[in-house]
């Protein structure tokens, strides 16, 4: 199913320091920073990842132990890149390729961009400009699990939003799957535990129910700027209470909100993963943003 990055990307390596001016550090991820590069032949600024092949092949020896081939962070990000229809909420990837040193890398475009996580914290953002972002995300998400992927990884540190807080864009596929048998395995777990799915935690296996709650999760901070089950440290010891406690009723913070869209975020927040939403699409219904 899945190709060498050299049949994938071809074989011309690139000199990263004759070709860029590299800046300092945009977003990060599990697999190393995606830095600011400036082409020295153009003047273009671009996004650019060098993958740290030690951490991610952390993440893939999980899987080979099991049997199951799992393909690299650049073969899933062009998977991904190709497959979904609507590409309006994913980070553009310009060029796949390898560095002189052998290291992968992609180049993807730049914006001036805060992380969500700064949008979050922000007092001055209107709620209903939120919405709208909102929105934007559900849709997103709902175009990687039509493509076939489990992003696996949502959470504010991996959404960018453009300094005007217009519009979001999803990256970081490192963690991510294709949707099939093999992938659904309780095998491993990476990412930020407390956006994680309990059953992603607990090792129970894995559906696009588990992205839709840690989509809950998501929402539910960037509407109320608090956790709905209020814990601040990122451990997986601070994530058991989603097994033990219920979350706080969003309406408890946003006295105004519209019943029908609390409730949708509420199911998103659900431990049993079948009580969840069945889709992002029947999200976006019971909201009533689609």
């Amino acid at each position: 199913m899945f190709k060498s990055l050299l049949s994938v990307f071809g074989s011309k390596a690139v000199d990263i320091k004759k070709r860029f001016e590299v800046k300092g550090k945009w977003v990060n991820s599990l697999t190393g920073p995606v830095r600011i590069a400036i082409d020295r032949s153009s003047n273009q600024t671009y996004g650019l990842k060098i993958v740290d092949q030690e951490k991610a092949n952390k993440i893939r020896e999980r899987y080979q132990a099991k049997g199951i081939v799992y393909p690299s962070e650049l073969e899933l990000t062009k998977l991904i890149y190709a497959s979904v229809a609507d590409k309006h909420g994913l980070l553009d990837v310009v060029e796949f390729g390898v560095t002189t040193k052998n290291e992968p890398f992609m180049l993807t475009e730049y914006f001036e961009s805060s992380l969500l996580s700064n949008v979050i914290a922000d007092q001055s953002q209107r709620p209903k400009n939120r919405i709208l972002l909102i929105q934007q995300l559900a849709n997103t998400i709902l175009g990687i699990h039509d493509a076939g992927f489990f992003h696996r990884d949502i959470n504010p540190f991996n959404i960018i939003c453009d300094q005007h807080r217009r519009f979001v864009k999803l990256f970081n596929y490192c963690s991510s799957t294709p949707a099939t048998d093999d992938f659904k395995k309780p095998i491993g777990r990476s990412g930020a535990p407390i956006y994680m799915a309990p059953e992603i935690l607990r090792r129970r296996g894995v559906s696009e129910r588990s992205d839709i709650f840690s989509f809950g999760v998501t929402v539910f901070q960037l509407m109320t700027r608090v956790h709905p089950w209020g814990v601040t440290e990122n451990s997986a010891k601070a994530a058991l209470v989603f097994d033990t406690t219920p979350p706080r009723d969003i309406r408890e913070l946003i006295p105004k909100i519209p019943d029908s869209f609390a409730d949708a975020v509420m199911k998103c927040l659900q431990v049993i993963p079948d009580k969840r939403h069945k889709s992002m699409k029947h999200f976006l219904i019971a909201s009533r943003l689609k």
